[in-house]
Order: structure tokens, then sequence, then C-alpha cells
């Protein structure tokens, strides 16, 4: 708890927090990693950060934790619905909604295709004609994604815990 910091893991926090700004300056994404040894403090820290950003008004804050997901559909799908939580809900954004998802339908049936063993050529076949059907190929959906972000009244900062602990 932030209240109990005994291993002055607030001040960590705080240096942490001047990076991620420093990087949100120089440009609109980037990747921060925070690595650790089991215990040492990875999620205290994480948390820590959170709250400070979410006091600041400046960022919208989701935190994504991907080893409580069993398998790597389950893991893109709710990856999309937390980036989506962070689209203001007023109807101006109902299109954004759609190209987020549009770019989801895009990336995950190769995934759920991909995963299941002696995979059916019939669902893979249909996925592939519906991936090929579509307007945009998927480097334009990511851009058009990259570009409604970009938009946002706040930039996005995803907080992944517990990468480590997935397997490959």
């Amino acid at each position: 708890r932030p209240g109990d910091d005994l291993l002055d893991h607030l001040q960590f926090a705080d240096q942490i927090l001047r990076v991620v700004e420093a990087m949100r300056v120089q440009t609109e994404s980037g990747v921060c990693v925070l690595a650790g040894a089991w215990g040492s403090g990875k999620s205290s820290v994480l948390k820590m950060l959170e709250t400070k950003l979410r006091d600041d008004q400046g960022w919208s804050v989701v935190s994504f934790n991907p080893w409580l997901l069993s398998d790597e559909a389950s893991l893109v799908r709710q990856y999309f619905a937390t980036l989506a939580s962070v689209l203001p809900r007023d109807r101006g954004w109902k299109q954004a909604r759609r190209s987020l998802a549009g770019y989801f339908a895009a990336v995950s049936p190769v995934i759920s295709v991909l995963q299941v063993p002696g995979v059916d050529l019939g669902k893979a076949a249909n996925v592939a004609s519906k991936a090929l059907a579509g307007d945009q190929n998927l480097d334009a959906r990511r851009s058009e994604v990259e570009t409604l972000l970009a938009e946002l009244p706040t930039p996005v900062l995803v907080l992944l815990d517990d990468l480590d602990r997935l397997h490959p």
C-alpha cells in the first residue's frame, strides 16, 4: 500500500514518472520496462505510478495483467477491451470504437486459428476469406487506430503487470 512505503518505492515511482513524462514529450508512443526479481516490488511501484498518473489528470491510465488469462485469444481480446475502455463514451467516438473493433477483428482470428490443436482447415479458410474481404489491410487498420489514439484528449498509458510470468 502506498501508505506503507517501508522500502522507499514511492521515490522510485517518482523517478519513473519523470521518465514517462519525458518520453511523452519526445514521442507519441513508447515502451518502458520495469524489470526486477520476483518479489522486488514491481507491482507495488506500478500501483504507485498508476495512482500518481491518475491524480495528475493528464493521462488515461489502464492496467492490464496478461498473466490472469489462459490463452492467446483471450489475451488479445482482453487487451483490446482494456484499450477500448479509455475511449470517451460520447457519440463522437463511435467511429473510433468501430476502428478499434475492426483492428481487433483483423488481428484476433489468426491467433485463434493458430492456437487450436489440429487446425480446422475449413475454419482457417473462412477466417482468411473474411480478412481478405475487408476494405483495409492490417497496416492501414493499425494506422487508423494509432491516429484515433493520438486524437484522444489525454494520452493513454497501459500498465502491464506480470508480463514476465507469461509463457512464450
